[in-house]
């Protein structure tokens, strides 16, 4: 009869996995933190606990652990590394993180794959990979959504006057945006104000560059030229490294 796994004694063995995966979210690759031997390890532990009879199928105790495992590296390490991180920093250090938040929650995901397979289907519970998306979500994307937004915005700005900006950065940074606002109850709101937001700054932009052009040619030649050959070869030159990872409404909009 195979022995019994009780819980104290199973969450023990995987809070070794768990330590160790949090060290992703600063760099280390998984293939010098785990061997092989030790996703089987942590696997074979998870399968165990999930597959034992009841009193002692634990299955909704490594979901719950699964979940707090995720909000603990969060809280300890993606949200302090991002404390007073402003503009460019902001942005390239916000899209590392979620780069290596996703390697960390594959790894983990994997000693803990066997309960998306029974125990999430049967609940009809988020899958271990959503549950990493919204947990991101909710406590990171939420909460610095804010100066997310300023600094991409910021960026936008210097792209349009000509400074030398980073166009991976740009690119990244507008997919990242609208990737996170179809997540969660208010992704609707999310997009809008992000939407909203980026047509206003085009408009004053463009309306300063206008009156700009206006002061140095008079009212009919501005007429003529300005508007319909100069402002529009400005907005398709400079908009169309925007409205490619944008919603066509928008695009249509600011064009």
């Amino acid at each position: 009869m195979r022995q019994v796994v009780m819980l104290d004694e199973g969450l023990r063995i995987l809070e070794e996995g768990i330590v160790k995966a949090k060290n992703i979210l600063i760099g280390h690759p998984p293939k010098a933190l785990f061997s092989s031997e030790d996703y089987m390890k942590f696997y074979n532990c998870v399968y165990t606990m999930c597959s034992q009879r009841p009193p002692y199928d634990y299955s909704g105790e490594l979901y719950e652990r699964y979940k707090t495992a995720l909000e603990e590296s969060i809280v300890s390490v993606v949200l302090p590394s991002l404390n007073d991180k402003h503009d460019a920093c902001l942005l390239a250090d916000l899209l590392q993180i979620w780069t290596n938040y996703k390697v960390m929650t594959k790894c983990l995901s994997g000693f803990f794959l066997y309960l998306d397979h029974h125990f999430v289907v049967r609940r009809n519970f988020p899958s271990l990979n959503d549950l990493a998306t919204i947990s991101f979500h909710n406590l990171v994307w939420s909460k610095l959504y804010g100066n997310f937004l300023d600094a991409a915005i910021s960026l936008i700005n210097q792209d349009r006057n000509g400074k030398q900006v980073q166009q991976d950065l740009l690119k990244d940074v507008l997919i990242f945006s609208t990737f996170f606002a179809e997540i969660g109850e208010q992704k609707i709101e999310y997009y809008e104000m992000f939407e909203q937001i980026m047509l206003k700054e085009a408009a004053s932009y463009y309306a300063q560059l206008a009156s700009e052009l206006l002061c140095c040619r008079s009212y009919t030649d501005y007429i003529q030229t300005v508007v319909f050959s100069k402002c529009c070869m400005v907005i398709n030159t400079r908009e169309r490294k925007i409205c490619p990872v944008l919603a066509a409404g928008f695009c249509r909009e600011v064009t």
